[in-house]
This record gives C-alpha cells, sequence and structure tokens, in this order.
C-alpha cells in the first residue's frame, strides 16, 4: 500500500539501506584499513630504497595501526606470546 507522500520505490530503497547498515557497514573500517595497509606495503615494496631482507620480511600487516586486521584468535595468540616473552624476560631468561 502506498501512502500519500511516498514513491512506489521506497520500500526497495529501505530494503537496500537496511543491508548495507547491516551488513556492508559494519566492515567498512576493516575495508579501509585493509586497503591502506595494502597500499602502503606496496609502496614500500616498489621502492628502491628498501633492503632485500626488509623487502622479504614485509607485510600488509606491518600497517595495521588500528589493530583490526587480526582475528580474535590472532590476537589472543600474540598476546599470549607476548606475555610469555615478558615472563622469561622478567626472569631473567632469553
Amino acid at each position: 500500500m502506498i501512502r500519500s507522500g511516498e514513491l512506489p520505490d521506497e520500500p526497495d530503497l529501505f530494503d537496500a539501506l537496511y543491508v548495507f547498515d547491516t551488513f556492508i557497514e559494519p566492515t567498512s573500517a576493516h575495508i579501509q584499513q585493509l586497503r591502506f595497509a595494502v597500499l602502503c606495503d606496496l609502496i614500500l615494496k616498489s621502492s628502491g630504497n628498501v633492503s632485500e631482507s626488509a623487502f622479504k620480511n614485509a607485510s600488509y600487516e606491518d600497517w595495521d595501526f588500528y589493530n583490526i586486521l587480526k582475528s580474535k584468535e590472532e590476537k589472543q595468540k600474540d598476546k599470549k606470546k607476548s606475555e610469555v616473552e615478558a615472563f622469561k624476560k622478567l626472569m631473567g631468561g632469553k
């Protein structure tokens, strides 16, 4: 039923907005960060001023400033690894 002042295609517009708000928009920060990281990695690797070891060890994850490109499991694994290293350092081990 079309109410006065509504256009026939408005329900389709609302459906499209629902899909955008529900599925696309929440990941936009992740997508933008991934795009930025890949671009920076490409610029670094295309530069002629990078040593061979830096070229091989460079990754787009080096440019993840907001820490949103890794999954929760990877973040927990990295946190546990850093805690173990900190404990070893505290105890005088290497």
